[in-house]
């Protein structure tokens, strides 16, 4: 798997998975929840947002945006929410691992280990969708042990996304320092 991910990790893949993962981030689901808002009356975030959440949270939320505003999210949540971690998943194992080879070049470790993460951050967000999709269907009646399940896996979400957000970044960081220190030794040998 590792050597699949170091084929494919080039700009010319990386760069339309980015452009993809903006308009799921910057359109779509923006676009979906100022619909829920608008139902509301107020602003309202989808339950894939919360970091966590209670039963009242969940109630108040569904209640709020009545029976229309959960069948958007019903379908936000089955439809674009389960296409988007085959975005984001990709585009985060291709970025991190075209940055780590700039930074170690071709041998690069440790691509193993993000292929990993990533892919339990995916695994993750579909649990918490159809735990979501499972509150929605059960609403106003839901169960303690489901809004628990959801409440976990969405903080384990967060706790997910900020690591792969943060390889990424530091891994950035190493290849502009490695960059600036070539600039520097190829300027002093010359």
């Amino acid at each position: 798997m590792t050597q699949l991910l170091s084929k494919w990790a080039i700009p010319k893949v990386i760069l339309p998975l980015f452009i993809l993962n903006l308009v799921f981030a910057l359109f779509l689901f923006p676009k979906y929840e100022n619909q829920l808002s608008d139902i509301a009356g107020e602003k309202v975030q989808i339950l894939d947002k919360y970091p966590m959440y209670t039963k009242v949270q969940v109630i108040d939320l569904f209640t709020k945006i009545k029976a229309e505003g959960r069948e958007i999210h019903r379908f936000m949540t089955s439809v674009v929410d389960m296409i988007y971690p085959l975005i984001y998943g990709p585009f985060l194992m291709l970025l991190i691992t075209f940055l780590l080879k700039k930074v170690f070049g071709p041998r690069a470790g440790g691509i193993g280990f993000i292929f990993g993460i990533c892919l339990l951050l995916m695994i993750v967000d579909y649990a918490e969708n159809f735990t979501t999709l499972q509150l929605l269907s059960s609403f106003p009646n839901l169960e303690d042990s489901v809004v628990s399940r959801g409440s976990t896996l969405a903080n384990l979400k967060l706790v997910l996304i900020l690591l792969c957000s943060g390889i990424a970044l530091f891994s950035a960081l190493g290849w502009i320092g490695s960059y600036l220190i070539k600039m520097t030794v190829n300027r002093d040998r010359g």
